[in-house]
């Protein structure tokens, strides 16, 4: 008789108290977890956040960068010096825990260079200054190919 002949044995254990007892605090554990937000997001002592998201439209007469941009966003603090952001993708940004201050957005587009693990310098820049206090800055940047960019704030 081959394998594939064979009928498939499935083994039924009778549950123990351990076993229940094991499961019961696993979705306990794992329910506080997922109920209980993060302490930046619902403490109003946590800091500011800044939001941009980010799109591009074609420049005169439809052009587009050949092989594509990638959206180069920098936040500045008061002091000069660049904030890392907590969490990037293409169209959006996100600066977390940011203190009470004045910050400098500089959003700007970077053509691929032949692909876009190689990148040419900044363009399409554009800038302004965001007053960050303990509440939400969201940023809309619209990207027009070959023009400077444009800003939507709201908080």
């Amino acid at each position: 008789m081959e394998l594939a002949d064979k009928p498939a044995r499935l083994t039924v254990m009778a549950p123990t108290r351990s076993m229940a007892l094991g499961c019961m605090l696993f979705v306990l554990v794992s329910g506080c977890a997922v109920a209980v937000p993060s302490q930046s997001a619902t403490s109003p002592g946590a800091g500011g956040r800044v939001v941009v998201t980010n799109d591009v439209k074609p420049g005169p007469g439809g052009v587009y960068y050949i092989e594509g941009a990638i959206a180069d966003i920098k936040l500045i603090d008061s002091n000069g010096d660049e904030i890392e952001a907590d969490r990037e993708t293409r169209q959006k940004t996100v600066y977390e825990g940011l203190a009470a201050d004045d910050y400098t957005l500089e959003p700007a587009l970077r053509p691929c260079d032949a692909n876009c693990d190689n990148l040419d310098a900044r363009t399409d820049v554009c800038q302004a200054t965001l007053a960050v206090g303990h509440t939400t800055v969201h940023v809309h940047v619209r990207f027009t190919v070959g023009s400077a960019c444009h800003l939507r704030i709201s908080s």
